[in-house]
């Protein structure tokens, strides 16, 4: 497989295929190519030319993308003009989420220049509480301070130790509050590492102390600033296995990590556990530095792990390698869902479909992750009676990545809680264009 240049696979963002718009778009923000607002025109051009649930496989990776004041524009030109006059489902919900999500990464100044009307976005969508609240929230950090930050996450802190714990929804809020904090130019090493530097055990399942909350939010903080922190300390982190701040301390290390830290990584990986090799793919997977295939192809070649095998082989796609479509293979054959196997099959279809490369495994390919896909949905549908009686299921009537509405409310879920369908991934990263 040729690389492509930067050019023909933004043209890809654009193809009639959805298939390869989806491809092309998880490249662009997976790979570590820098994206220009180029990328961002035409998926907004997608998204009013085909909807939103046909205009790409995966939403998730729209709000990725970069955002100046044009774009923040046909933002707010797009969730004003695609209110739906019905009631507003779990699908709408996600869709202005994603949407204001992207909103808010434009410079601070952009932001603020829009507050009012991102104010009458809000009232659009009144019959939803849950659209409501996180637009105002957003709307409520576009002109905060440094000191209206810190106390909010003190907040955070007082409301998770005291109360009743720390939902997903909080989570997210505290990340957008460090990205805020991050846009006045508050964070660096003396702001942040205080906040690391806890003495900590992560060994309570059912509440986290004052003291792990900071480490947390500390590492939050880390990853918005993109400030440096010690690979040990980051280590240390890890070793806890405590998902919330994994995910920070990976994230952490995604911003920051340059050649040294990458080849450390490399050099400790053979002897990790699987929960490191883990953690350690999800840095791998984002931050490529050249030179670095032989060591990664021998990697793979040595991992016995299906899973982990199959996630070498998705850098090794990444960095342009034909090793790809070998651990795709993989994947495919030993029918490994917790993978995300279709983000790799997507990719594959969409580069060899715009390198005019024909590929009918990648079809078949398709066509037995569907079947996958659909199993998993029948045996959902059983224990939560979605779709009717299961004797009358009939897989041929959804697809991989539009299936049946959720009609219930108390089945709403959110984007980044586990999938319904047991695939162990997040809902974004899933089933997200089947809630409605």
């Amino acid at each position: 497989m040729s690389k492509l240049s930067y050019e023909t696979i933004v043209s890809g963002v654009k193809h009639e295929d959805m298939f390869v718009r989806s491809g092309a778009l998880i490249h662009l923000v997976e790979s570590g190519i820098k994206c220009q607002t180029d990328v961002s025109n035409a998926v907004i051009d997608c998204l009013e030319k085909y909807g939103w649930e046909n205009a790409f496989s995966l939403q998730a990776y729209i709000s990725n993308l970069p955002v100046d004041e044009s774009i923040a524009q046909r933002l707010l030109a797009y969730l004003a003009n695609g209110k739906d006059e019905q009631e507003i489902s779990n699908w709408e919900e996600l869709r202005i989420e994603t949407i204001v999500e992207w909103f808010s990464d434009a410079p601070p100044e952009v932001n603020k220049a829009y507050i009012n009307e991102l104010d009458l976005i809000a009232s659009l969508y009144e019959s939803s509480d849950a659209i409501c609240q996180h637009i105002k929230f957003e709307i409520s950090l576009l002109d905060a301070d440094t000191e209206k930050c810190y106390a909010l996450l003190e907040d955070y802190i007082t409301e998770c130790v005291d109360g009743e714990g720390l939902c997903e929804d909080e989570i997210l809020r505290i990340r957008s509050v460090s990205e805020r904090l991050a846009k006045l130019g508050a964070l660096n090493s003396e702001t942040v590492m205080p906040w690391i530097n806890q003495d900590v055990t992560f060994e309570d399942d059912f509440g986290l102390t004052r003291e792990e909350m900071k480490v947390c939010i500390g590492f939050e903080m880390a990853k918005a600033g993109k400030v440096p922190v010690p690979l040990d300390i980051c280590q240390k982190n890890f070793d806890y296995q405590f998902d919330w701040l994994s995910t920070a301390v990976a994230g952490t290390l995604i911003e920051t990590a340059d050649e040294a830290v990458i080849d450390e990584l490399l050099k400790r990986y053979p002897t990790a556990d699987t929960d490191g090799k883990v953690n350690y793919l999800l840095i791998l997977e984002k931050v490529r530095i050249p030179g670095r295939e032989d060591k990664l192809r021998d990697l793979a070649a040595l991992e016995k792990h299906l899973s982990l095998r199959a996630n070498l082989g998705m850098v090794l796609c990444y960095y342009g390698t034909n090793n790809g479509l070998k651990y795709a293979r993989e994947i495919v054959d030993g029918m490994a869902e917790e993978i995300e196997a279709s983000d790799i099959i997507d990719v594959l279809y969409a580069l060899r479909k715009l390198n005019d490369e024909t590929s009918s495994e990648l079809d078949e390919w398709r066509e037995m992750l569907q079947e996958i896909h659909t199993v998993s949905l029948k045996m959902m549908s059983e224990d939560l009676d979605l779709y009717g009686d299961p004797e009358e299921f009939n897989p041929k009537e959804l697809s991989i990545r539009a299936v049946t509405p959720y009609e219930n409310d108390s089945t709403k879920i959110n984007r980044n809680d586990p999938c319904p369908c047991g695939s162990g991934k997040k809902f974004k990263k899933c089933c997200i264009n089947s809630a409605n």
